[in-house]
């Protein structure tokens, strides 16, 4: 029994998932999610009790992905933090190229709290939040000593500005650039913030 809800509900936040990404919260419907996951209406409330609990669980689920991608492991550990998180970035380009959803439902979520929604920009936030968090506790460990001294970025800031290069790269995958162009950006990117940087005119 337990096996069978869980499997029900895995279904149906895969079929919301893909119409969250297509298209967005306002444009998905409870009856279209029912539909497409061949399920009754009382198996998705059971689960959920509102569409928007729904879209916060594919979201979150979004965010454990993330974390969980970007958890270091025994081999990362012995890699230069900088190498890393150069390291790390790229591959994640590539996630991004075979999982077009994934990057749409950030991009759907970030319009939808611009209409001004209040509690999907308070939801925007918070998810946003938590993976700054982790990204400033990165930056302070990996680090410590690159926001020390006159005009250098606070950890905080240096996470946003990492974060926000990062995703403005993330965005374009698959439209402006490639997978490797992507990769060489975010290579450029990092030692610029990190390093002082260097040239990478070709």
């Amino acid at each position: 029994m337990t096996s069978n809800l869980s499997d029900t509900k895995e279904q149906i936040m895969t079929v919301a998932r893909h119409s969250f990404a297509r298209y967005g919260y306002h444009g998905t419907s409870v009856d279209s999610i029912v539909k497409e996951a061949n399920l009754s209406k009382g198996a998705l409330y059971w689960h959920f009790k509102t569409k928007m609990d729904l879209y916060r669980a594919v979201l979150e689920a979004e965010v454990d992905k993330i974390k969980a991608f970007f958890a270091p492991t025994e081999e990362d550990m012995c890699c230069k933090p900088i190498d890393y998180l150069i390291n790390k970035g790229g591959e994640f380009f590539g996630c991004i190229a075979m999982d077009e959803e994934g990057i749409m439902l950030w991009m759907n979520l970030w319009m939808e709290a611009r209409r001004g929604n209040e509690q999907i920009s308070k939801m925007a936030q918070e998810l946003s939040e938590s993976l700054m968090q982790d990204m400033i506790n990165m930056v302070k460990m990996a680090f410590p000593t690159v926001s020390s001294g006159a005009g250098r970025l606070s950890p905080k800031e240096l996470a946003l500005t990492l974060s926000s290069c990062f995703e403005g790269i993330s965005k374009n995958v698959g439209l402006r650039c490639d997978v490797d162009q992507a990769k060489r950006s975010w290579r450029f990117v990092v030692e610029r913030l990190i390093e002082g940087g260097r040239s990478y005119a070709a």
